[in-house]
């Protein structure tokens, strides 16, 4: 319970432009070097599954056991109860000079290992968010996917701040079945930066909606719903005046109706929406606008 600790481990060596300024040491574009931090994070699986017990580390380097010639990466390692700590392996899927940097890990209440971090593969001025799920104890991840739906100038967030960039503060929730990323996000590519936060399915690794951490754009109720006719009246706040593009999706994230366009005006607004050609069963309506996206469970049954 903290009163003593045990002996000190080393997870692993490592290697960034901060600490390490001779040799290949490699710069993010849009960061000041004083800035690039490991950022370890450190989580423990505390479900009853197969690797209760795990201990997951993740942090951002350039290189273990010497300074590596390509970008940044996002590394990891776990350990099993009784065990040692194994052999760093990169997180991401890709392996190239670009960078990805600045991760954070959590354990849902089932066992999934999620890590999130900035990721520069398709270069500095279109930075996304991304995250990876690894479901066999993190012996390996899946496929990366996008949470931000607009990409970041980093070099123009850095060109407001006098180099600093965007710091290291990110950190993911979970539950049994969800994961909810929050980052610092700069899409309006001025040098603004706001906060934004997803909902992750871990069942379907898909994001089920994202929105400003600013309650800018709320999605206040679904009526009736459950809906046994041909329409649903949905209402929103807003702050400003947006464009929302109106879906609804299975449960798994399958785009199974398209609405179209709505104009929503500052205040409270209500449209209303056609699901006459929805089947009977249980769906997520999703508004995706500018500003970010919001949804609402939806349920169709019978007339």
């Amino acid at each position: 319970g903290g009163k003593t600790f045990a002996e000190l481990e080393i997870i692993s060596e490592f290697h960034t432009p901060r600490i390490f300024q001779n040799g290949n040491s490699f710069n993010v574009n849009g960061i000041n070097p004083d800035r690039m931090y490991p950022c370890p994070h450190i989580a423990l699986d505390k479900s009853d599954g197969p690797y209760a017990g795990t201990a997951y580390a993740a942090w951002t380097a350039n290189g273990i056991e010497s300074i590596g010639n390509k970008g940044m990466d996002v590394f990891y390692s776990y350990k099993r109860p009784g065990g040692t700590w194994t052999s760093p392996k990169q997180v991401h899927d890709v392996d190239d000079a670009t960078s990805q940097f600045y991760s954070s890990v959590a354990v849902s209440g089932r066992g999934e290992v999620v890590v999130a971090w900035y990721d520069q593969r398709n270069g500095p001025q279109n930075t996304h968010y991304r995250m990876a799920v690894s479901r066999n104890g993190g012996e390996s991840f899946g496929t990366s996917f996008e949470l931000s739906t607009a990409p970041t100038n980093f070099p123009s967030i850095g060109n407001q701040n006098n180099g600093f960039g965007i710091g290291e503060y990110n950190q993911i929730m979970t539950t049994d079945y969800y994961a909810i990323p929050v980052w610092a996000d700069g899409r309006k590519n001025n040098g603004d930066i706001d906060l934004y936060a997803a909902t992750v399915n871990l069942e379907t690794s898909s994001v089920d909606d994202y929105r400003l951490v600013e309650d800018k754009l709320s999605l206040l109720g679904v009526y009736p719903n459950p809906v046994n006719g041909n329409s649903v009246a949905v209402e929103f706040k807003t702050e400003e005046p947006v464009t929302a593009d109106l879906i609804v999706t299975s449960m798994t994230g399958e785009v199974v109706l398209e609405l179209g366009e709505m104009q929503l005006q500052p205040g409270v607004s209500t449209i209303n929406v056609d699901v006459s050609n929805l089947a009977s069963g249980s769906y997520r309506l999703v508004a995706q606008t500018s500003i970010g996206a919001v949804s609402a469970s939806l349920v169709k049954i019978k007339d």
